[in-house]
C-alpha cells in the first residue's frame, strides 16, 4: 500500500490469519509488522490484527471482542506519546471496516455501484483572496498495488464538472460527474480546486479512500453515520443490503463523510468544523444472464445515463452529456501515479469545450 493510504479491503483478513497462526504457534513466537515509518500503514494492519485476535481468542484467553475505537486508542498510546498513532483519516475507516465484518460475520463481496453526485455541506471553502473558487474531482482506482510507492498506480476512473463557487453565496454545493461513474471495491475521489485568477494552478483540497462493499453495509458508528442518524437521514438501506433481499436495487444510497474523515481536509483551517461532504449513489438493476451472478451484488449491468439531480438553489445545471470527453480526459493518465499526475490537462480540456458549446448555443 501507498504512504498515507489504507490497504486494499481484501489484504486485511489474509494478513490477520496468516499473523494468528504464527503466533498461534508459541507464546514465545514474534510477529514484526513495519512500514517506512512504522506507524500509520503498520498501525493500520496491527489494529486490524488486534480486533481479530480479540474475536478468535489465543493461547487459552477467551474472546474479548474488541471495538475499533478501542485497538485503535490501544496502538495510540503504546506506539507514541502523543496518543497520534493512526491519523488520517482513510486508514482509520478501514479499521472501522473491518470491525464491521467481524462484528457483523460478513464476507466482503463485490458491490457494484454508480457515483451520481457529491454535495458538499456545512460551510463554503474559503479560498483567499477572492473567496470563490473552482471545484472538481476525481474517481480513482489502484490498479497495481506495489510495496514501492513509486510503481503503484492508480486509473482515473471518472471525472466531475468543473463548478464554479462564488464567495458567500452557496451553503450546498453540488458537483456532478460529467456522466455517472460505475464504481467497485476500493476507489479513491479527490478534490481540487483553483482560485478565481485564472492562471492559478488547482490545487488538492481533499481526498478520501472508500469500499463500495460498506457503502451498502454502513458501519453505524462512523463520524458519518451519527452525523446521518442525529439529523433522521437514517433509511434503513444497510440493514435491507445486508439481509441480501435485493431491496436496494434501483435506489439511491447516500453516504456522508465529515471534516474529520476526509484526508488533508481534517487539518485544514480553510474548512469549517461543521464542512460535510455526502456522496450519492444508486444500486444498478441486477442482470440476471450474468454468469458470475453468485449474490444478490456480485454483478449488475450498467449503461451510462446522464444524472437526473435537482442542484441545490443558486447553482445551475449546467451538466451536459459529455462521455466522449469522460472517457478521453480517463485514458490519458492511465499509467500515471498518484503523485505525478498532473490534472491541469483535463481541466482545460473540459472548460475549452464548455466554452465551445457555450458558444454554440450563443449562435443559436
Amino acid at each position: 500500500m501507498q504512504d498515507h493510504n489504507p490497504p486494499l479491503i481484501h489484504t486485511i483478513p489474509y494478513f490477520c490469519t496468516s499473523v494468528y497462526k504464527w503466533l498461534q504457534t508459541g507464546t514465545d513466537y514474534v510477529a514484526a509488522i513495519h512500514c517506512k515509518a512504522g506507524k500509520g500503514r503498520t498501525g493500520v494492519m496491527i489494529a486490524c490484527y488486534l480486533l481479530y485476535e480479540s474475536f478468535k481468542g489465543i493461547h487459552d484467553n477467551p474472546p474479548t471482542y474488541l471495538s475499533a475505537d478501542a485497538v485503535l486508542d490501544l496502538y495510540d498510546r503504546q506506539r507514541t506519546h502523543n496518543g497520534k498513532g493512526v491519523t488520517i483519516p482513510s486508514q482509520r475507516r478501514y479499521v472501522y471496516y473491518y470491525a464491521h465484518t467481524l462484528r457483523k460475520s460478513l464476507s466482503v463481496e463485490s458491490c457494484p455501484l454508480v457515483l451520481k453526485s457529491v454535495t458538499l455541506e456545512g460551510g463554503q471553502p474559503v479560498f483567499p483572496p477572492s473567496n470563490g473558487c473552482s471545484l472538481y474531482f476525481r474517481c480513482k482506482k489502484l490498479v497495481r498495488d506495489c510495496h514501492q510507492d513509486n510503481r503503484s498506480t492508480h486509473r482515473p476512473i471518472g471525472d466531475s464538472e468543473v463548478c464554479e463557487v462564488r464567495g458567500g453565496q452557496q451553503t450546498a454545493i453540488l458537483v456532478q460527474p460529467t456522466s455517472p461513474i460505475p464504481v467497485n471495491g476500493d476507489v479513491k475521489i479527490v478534490f481540487y480546486h483553483r482560485s478565481s485568477n485564472r492562471l492559478a494552478r488547482y490545487d488538492k483540497i481533499f481526498h478520501f479512500w472508500l469500499n463500495t462493499f460498506f457503502v451498502v453495509n454502513q458501519p453505524g458508528d462512523t463520524p458519518g453515520a451519527r452525523w446521518r442518524q442525529e439529523r433522521g437521514l437514517d433509511d434503513g438501506g444497510p440493514a435491507s443490503a445486508a439481509s441480501g433481499d435485493g431491496g436496494l436495487r434501483g435506489r439511491d444510497i447516500f453516504l456522508t463523510l465529515t471534516k474529520a474523515e476526509l484526508d488533508k481536509a481534517c487539518k485544514d483551517r480553510l474548512l469549517p468544523d461543521t464542512f460535510s461532504a455526502t456522496l450519492r449513489f444508486s444500486v444498478p438493476e441486477y442482470h440476471s444472464d450474468d454468469d458470475d451472478a453468485s449474490g444478490p451484488y456480485r454483478s449488475f449491468a450498467y449503461t451510462p445515463q446522464q444524472a437526473a439531480t435537482a442542484p441545490p438553489a443558486g447553482l445551475s445545471d449546467d451538466t451536459g452529456s459529455n462521455q466522449q470527453h469522460h472517457q478521453s480526459s480517463s485514458s490519458s493518465c492511465s499509467s500515471q501515479t498518484d503523485d505525478d499526475e498532473d490534472p491541469e490537462k483535463a481541466f482545460g480540456q473540459q472548460q475549452q469545450q464548455q466554452q465551445e458549446q457555450g458558444s454554440d448555443q450563443g449562435g443559436q
